[in-house]
């Protein structure tokens, strides 16, 4: 079990800008109207220079989770105990996954002498056996919206009057699951909080709050876009 867990940790996706990824369209963004260093900024622009500059990203905590499929050890049930780590988040399809895990793992059984069934295959013995599965429902990541068209401008432009001389750029989530429930309405979605970051406290912990100012925002925010879609039809 530790040769496996090792084997795992040791081979980790690598990090990699493509075409359509959020943050490189952040990046593009910021390029265009932020302050930056000149270097990043041609690096940015410069796609011969992007898997210098996902390498350079990947060594961020944080950023690299935007650029590859993180993973985590998870739960062990092999005892009267277990612990529960980060569950698994992969950022891509998840067949992608599995087949990943297969190369890796598979050559570690054979060097053991053990049976090994993946995914789906039916073992020959219940003796010596590495067997991999998957739990509940295979989610694939969520579709893409892009930044461009009728319906991102209708999001724009409602923030900007909201927020007079913001810049509105994409970014991305690495929390997708409730926005699978949209999938089938909609192919513009937005995830967005009204209110400026430094006025929200403690997301998801001890004495989660919001400013007022931060309350009010959102509620204008609402309020407009609502006011601005009445009679509009994305073409």
């Amino acid at each position: 079990m530790s040769r496996l867990i090792v084997e795992t940790e040791n081979n980790p996706n690598q990090p990699r800008f493509l075409e359509g990824n959020p943050l490189l369209s952040y990046l593009e963004c910021a390029a265009e109207y932020g302050d930056m260093d000149e270097s990043l900024r041609a690096q940015i622009r410069e796609k011969e220079c992007w898997p210098a500059l996902a390498d350079e990203f990947g060594q961020d905590r944080i950023l690299q989770t935007f650029l590859k499929t993180t993973q985590a050890v998870d739960i062990f049930n092999g005892g009267i105990k277990y612990n529960a780590l980060p569950e698994m988040d992969f950022f891509e399809a998840t067949q992608n996954t599995l087949k990943r895990l297969d190369k890796i793992l598979r050559p570690l059984a054979a060097e053991y002498n053990m049976s090994f069934a993946s995914f789906g295959e039916t073992p020959t013995t219940d003796e010596n056996l590495i067997q991999l599965d998957t739990m509940g429902i295979r989610l694939e990541p969520a579709p893409i919206t892009l930044p461009t068209g009728h319906a991102w401008d209708l999001m724009g432009g409602t923030i900007k009057h909201i927020f007079p001389g913001a810049v509105v750029v994409p970014s991305g989530m690495t929390t997708f699951a409730d926005t699978q429930y949209f999938w089938n309405v909609a192919t513009h979605i937005y995830r967005f909080a009204p209110a400026s970051l430094e006025i929200i406290k403690n997301y998801h912990t001890v004495d989660e709050r919001i400013h007022v100012d931060a309350s009010m925002s959102t509620i204008q925010f609402f309020y407009k876009v609502m006011r601005n879609s009445v009679g509009w039809q994305s073409p």
